[in-house]
């Protein structure tokens, strides 16, 4: 699937990510679930037949009879004007991750008019699958994907909300210049900036160590005496300030040299910002 359109990408930058499942992606969810009919993605496990009684589209009986062996009480098909729950929704999305399946050899019948397929390739259907569900998860700014067949929320809801809510003070335009671009990045809808965002936080982190002495050494030492008048919780705070800052000259946060290691798993991604950004603020 290509880029948002236009309304799509400003509902991305200008609003913060919605937790419910709306409307606009149950309509677009469905009319996908009917485009994969017609491609006979959903032939394999509940194929409809032609009047030669060959395969081609879905039996809706057959899926509403496996949905309420999965699920007890639900409906198939569901009727245009009701929308499920968002749960509901994240059920459906993992049910046809797992019966999809992209068709790989097909036959013309000429009587029916249409191609009825005969062999399929599962892995590939399922891939493609994902990576249409999350362009549109995406496209209606919600803050989930579906990894490995499970819908999975990005990030972190109740620190998310706290950051985004966050009005950051300091005297140091510099200082606020990089947590602001920081936070911008990371949250970026677009997925792909979470590395940059990082990288900046990373940037205030060291700013922020080396405000309250002109020699770096001895304002770390300010730093950590100020986090707290206790000296074994300060020595805890010396050996965590010390972790971070390994942190970030291991991997390419702040040095990019080939002996350092490439961040590329989005948990650590997060874990890290979340870190960096409770030092700064505490």
């Amino acid at each position: 699937m290509d880029d948002p359109y236009y309304t799509q990408r400003k509902r991305i930058i200008d609003s913060v990510p919605d937790s419910e499942l709306g409307e606009d992606f149950w309509i677009a969810l469905r009319t996908y679930i009917d485009r994969l009919t017609e491609e006979n993605y959903l032939c394999q496990s509940f194929p409809g037949h032609c009047s030669d009684g060959l395969p081609i589209g879905r039996d809706d009986e057959v899926i509403a009879a496996r949905l309420r062996e999965e699920f007890g009480r639900i409906n198939w098909p569901i009727p245009p004007q009701e929308r499920p729950r968002t749960q509901r929704i994240f059920d459906l999305l993992e049910f046809f991750f797992r019966h999809v399946a992209k068709p790989t050899k097909s036959s013309y019948h000429s009587y029916c008019d249409g191609f009825h397929p005969e062999e399929y390739d599962v892995a590939q259907g399922r891939y493609e699958y994902t990576v249409e569900i999350n362009a549109m998860l995406r496209r209606f700014n919600h803050p989930y994907r579906l990894q490995k067949g499970r819908i999975v929320r990005i990030g972190n809801e109740l620190i998310d909300d706290r950051i985004l809510a966050t009005n950051f003070k300091t005297s140091d335009e510099h200082l606020l210049h990089l947590i602001n671009t920081a936070v911008n990045n990371f949250y970026d809808k677009s997925g792909k900036k979470k590395l940059e965002g990082l990288r900046s936080l990373a940037d205030a982190f060291e700013r922020l160590k080396s405000m309250e002495d002109a020699d770096k050494k001895r304002s770390v030492e300010k730093v950590v005496a100020k986090l707290s008048p206790v000296e074994d919780i300060r020595l805890h705070f010396d050996e965590h300030l010390r972790k971070m800052t390994e942190f970030s000259n291991k991997y390419t946060i702040r040095h990019h040299e080939i002996d350092k290691t490439t961040l590329t798993d989005d948990t650590l991604l997060d874990y890290l910002f979340y870190s960096y950004y409770n030092l700064i603020v505490f």
